[in-house]
Formats: C-alpha cells, structure tokens, sequence
C-alpha cells in the first residue's frame, strides 16, 4: 500500500508504536498527522520550523520542538498545541498515551557527565536518573520506563519510581530474535507489547539470575540458567543448565530432558508454554511438557520461532511445523 502523506521535503518523522499513526513536520513549516496504511493527511499545526517529534505509542498524542520560538509543545489529539516547561536542549525519547507522562534527558553540566533522565507528569518534572549512556524500554502505553544504564536500572511507574543495582532487563528479551513479536524499536528507545514493567521475570546481570519483580521488589528465584524463554504469559519458562534441558513454573524447576545433545540451543517456545524447540549437535528437536524428545531433523540448520508455530531448514526442505 502507498503511503498517503503530504507533498514536501520532510523535516522531523516519527511513526506510533501501533503502527496506526505517521507523523511529520514539513520544511514549510506545518506539521502532519497521517493515518496508516491509509487515510488522508490532517495538518495540525502551520508556520512551526520542527526539527524533533516523538508519537505516544498508539498515536494520540505527540511532542515537537520548534525552532521559530525554541520551545517544546505538546499536542493531544483533536487539541491544541500547549507549550512544555522542558529545557531547550532537552531530549524527548518517551510520551505516554494522552500526553500523559514525557520522559526526556538533558545533559549533565556537572564534572560526572553523562546525561540526566526526567519525567514530567503535567505539572512538574522530576529526577528519574543519570547515566553516562543509557537504553530505555517502555510498556505498551508508555507510562512506564525502565532506564537501563552502565551501572544502575531505574524503573519508573508515573510518580513512583525504584533504582536496582546493575543491568536488569525483561527475560523475554534474553533470547530476543528480529522476529520476537511485541518488540517495537524507534530512536535508540524500545516500545515492549507489555502492560506492566513493575511485575514479571527479570535477568539482573549483576548476579547472572533470574529475578521475580513485584511491585517493585526483586526476589532471585533461579541461578545459573542460561538461554531463558518463556510462554506468552511469562508463567512458564524453559531454560538451559549444564547442557541440560529445564523448565520453570510456580517457583518449581522441573528436568525435562537430560540428554538434549551437546551445544544446546533454545530456539522457541509456544504461547502456552507447554512445547520447546532447541538445536543441538544432534539436529533438531521438540519437546511437549511431560512427553518425550522429538527428532525433527538430524540437519536442522536455521530454524524461526512465531506465535504460531516455526519455520526450520533441514538441509533440503523448507518445513513449517
């Protein structure tokens, strides 16, 4: 499908995570909202010089800097463009759905360097963090931050936020592949297709393990696992220990086979969290919870995990299962 957008020479673009909304600010001085795949382009502002925009995740809302009057704005949908108390030298990497929240960095003028992380929920802004370098995730509405540093994690829920020693990131991101879906990447910051970023399963490099994330609260659960995959629901989770094969439910660990091959590598879990595929120096194999090891191919070469099943090449043939 062709991209309906306005005639120009672009300045500024950004896309919404949901892939419902392009936005982009034209060197004439006007910027555009344009619905996708299709629609028809709706000028939202004239006589502006943008130079950087940033879209909420579903696209209701968007920031702009404006050259003409150096200042920030933001404009929520079917609004007006209301002008921010944001530093001119400011970074906006994330804006929540309805113009919510915006997190942006300015950089440290003090000896440490580095850049300082702030939150400004509407009224004021606040101090989230600062690193020399970071990467930052965001759940699916963009409330939520984790700020991922050189030496600490900062985790921010609105007004509430907590700091962790160390890398900590989702260990759904552990094994992540170009196909994981739920993974959306835009300007060095990542969009997850996840509701809540204070709760789940965690990988805290400090320590090499596998940490349950409530509310805030870290508690370790498993050490020494590597490759962790887990289902849709990040309830049940596979993982490789000593060359062998285990899964992970309720805070138990389960042995599910103990001879998996030599070189082990999980390649894909099921949505339910019940089947595993891995690839080892013995070929191909899958494995249904409480079953035995299947041999799909002895010349398992690639294989490609999705929602639905995976894609793997045998050498010869190329096979969906």
């Amino acid at each position: 499908v062709e991209l309906n957008r306005p005639e120009g020479t672009m300045t500024a673009n950004a896309p919404s995570a949901d892939g419902s909304v392009f936005y982009c600010a034209l060197a004439g001085g006007s910027l555009w909202r344009c619905p996708l795949p299709s629609g028809e382009p709706e000028q939202l502002v004239e006589g502006c010089s943008v130079n950087s925009l940033c879209s909420s995740p579903s696209g209701d809302a968007v920031v702009y800097f404006d050259l003409q009057t150096n200042s920030w704005y933001l404009l929520r949908e079917k609004g007006s463009p209301e002008k921010l108390p944001l530093p001119e030298d400011a970074a906006v990497h994330v804006l929540s759905d309805g113009g919510r929240y915006v997190y942006y960095s300015v950089e440290n003028s003090a000896d440490t360097g580095g850049s300082v992380v702030c939150c400004w929920d509407g009224s004021a802004s606040y101090l989230v963090g600062h690193a020399e370098r970071f990467s930052a995730l965001s759940n699916r509405t963009g409330d939520q931050l984790l700020l991922l540093s050189n030496t600490m994690t900062y985790l921010v829920d609105g007004t509430r936020n907590w700091s962790y020693p160390g890398f900590l990131y989702p260990a759904s991101l552990f094994h992540l592949r170009g196909t994981t879906a739920g993974f959306y990447q835009w300007d060095s910051v990542a969009v997850l297709d996840c509701e809540d970023l204070t709760q789940g399963y965690f990988i805290a490099t400090e320590n090499e393990a596998l940490n349950r994330l409530e509310e805030g609260v870290l508690t370790p659960v498993l050490e020494n696992a590597d490759q962790v995959l887990l289902d849709a629901a990040g309830e049940s989770l596979w993982y490789v220990r000593e060359d062998q094969l285990w899964q992970f439910q309720k805070d138990r660990s389960t042995l599910r086979c103990e001879d998996p091959g030599e070189d082990v590598q999980l390649e894909g879990v099921s949505p339910d969290g019940s089947t595993a595929l891995w690839k080892s120096d013995t070929g191909l194999w899958r494995l249904k919870e409480g079953g035995t090891p299947e041999l799909l191919s002895e010349d398992g070469m690639s294989a490609w995990a999705f929602w639905n099943g995976f894609y793997y090449d045998d050498g010869s043939q190329f096979l969906y299962a």
